[in-house]
């Protein structure tokens, strides 16, 4: 089922096999329907959003069925494919930090982030 946020979830395991705890929500969208926007559809926010006006994510050019360039002005953003990168994570007294990086859709990117994991 799709979650309305769109997140990027983590699951842990001891093992790669499992068994796996549930999913913890790192990184949420947000509601591209909620008015005004928010989340990452907001002021500061690596998502586009149509609503948006100050210090927003860009929308992504497209072509019109003519060939010429268009905004993609009704094409919320979306999060997409998250990969941890493994050589720059590091252990650390009672958790890690995980760096990764996002793809995104509207404007079509790949943004890095990182998110310290508390284990206790």
């Amino acid at each position: 089922m799709r979650h309305p946020q769109g997140p990027i979830q983590a699951r842990f395991a001891a093992h790669p096999w499992g068994p796996w705890a549930a999913p913890v929500q790192v990184l949420a969208g947000g509601h591209p329907e909620a008015s005004p926007a928010g989340g990452q559809y907001g002021s500061g926010g690596i998502l586009f959003h149509p609503t948006c006006t100050v210090d927003c994510a860009p929308g992504e050019p497209s072509l019109a069925s003519n060939g010429e360039p268009e905004l993609l002005a009704d094409e919320y953003g979306r999060l997409y494919g998250p990969n941890v990168v493994d050589a720059w994570t590091t252990a650390r007294t009672g958790g890690a930090d995980v760096y990764w990086n996002v793809s995104t859709w509207n404007p079509y990117q790949v943004v890095l982030m990182k998110t310290r994991i508390n284990t206790q």
